[in-house]
């Protein structure tokens, strides 16, 4: 039976496994926690742990308007961010309660364009 040689991660890297390995004239191969310090390719590891800008870390754009959005104009009607005088049966009560926020469904939200 021909022999491999053993591979192991760091986490199986103690002393009593190495004489284990050399007692038993095993040909293993076993990280050690600090290899990575040691190796040059490793010596700027540290510069690319940050995020990727544009990807992780921001929010996603929001897709509804939210009640906030939404303004009376001079006139008392409300105005969509877009520009657009909205019409709201029951008008006034009804807009201050929507952006109040008395109003949590999705089902009132507007999509964004």
């Amino acid at each position: 039976m021909k022999s491999a040689p053993l591979l192991a991660d760091s986490g199986f890297h103690s002393e009593a496994n190495m004489k284990m390995l050399e007692g038993k004239e095993i040909n293993g191969y076993v990280a050690d926690r600090n290899m990575r310090k040691r190796d040059p390719a490793y010596a700027t590891a540290d510069r690319h742990g940050g995020k990727i800008e544009g990807i992780q870390g921001t929010k996603p754009e929001k897709r509804f308007f939210a009640p906030d959005d939404f303004k009376f104009n001079d006139r008392g009607k409300l105005v969509c961010p877009a520009g657009s005088e909205l019409y709201i049966g029951y008008r006034k009560r009804h807009a201050q309660r929507i952006l109040r926020g008395g109003l949590q469904s999705k089902d009132h939200s507007v999509p964004r364009v």
